[in-house]
């Protein structure tokens, strides 16, 4: 990316505050320009505490934050979507040798 090669991972759950609060700033309106400025500063320093256990080398370019902040944001889904699959997948089979279970010990002649 703009000559500099970068190895990005999913974000590390321990971010979350900051996602968190990133998803607060989105939702909020500067009511003025110190505000504004304010809110800015703070969107910054957030998705740069996102990205710095996310990003390597570190520091980025500045110039490739927001593709850098894109790529470990679909990381980070992609790893999101396996583990809850693999979440259900585990819940549904035991799920289903409860009832084997429950079913044994309701006939226990079968």
């Amino acid at each position: 990316m703009n000559g500099r090669r970068y190895e990005v991972t999913p974000f590390p759950p321990y971010t979350a505050p900051f996602a968190i609060r990133l998803g607060e700033l989105d939702k909020m309106t500067a009511g003025s320009m110190e505000e504004a400025k304010k809110k800015s500063q703070e969107i910054k320093d957030a998705v740069l505490e996102l990205l710095r256990d996310a990003v390597s080398p570190w520091p980025p370019s500045y110039q490739d934050l927001a593709e850098l902040y894109r790529a470990a944001t679909d990381l980070t889904n992609a790893a999101m979507v396996r583990v809850d699959r693999l979440f259900f997948l585990n819940a549904a089979r035991r799920q289903s040798r409860f009832k084997k279970l429950i079913s044994k010990l309701a006939h226990p002649s079968q």
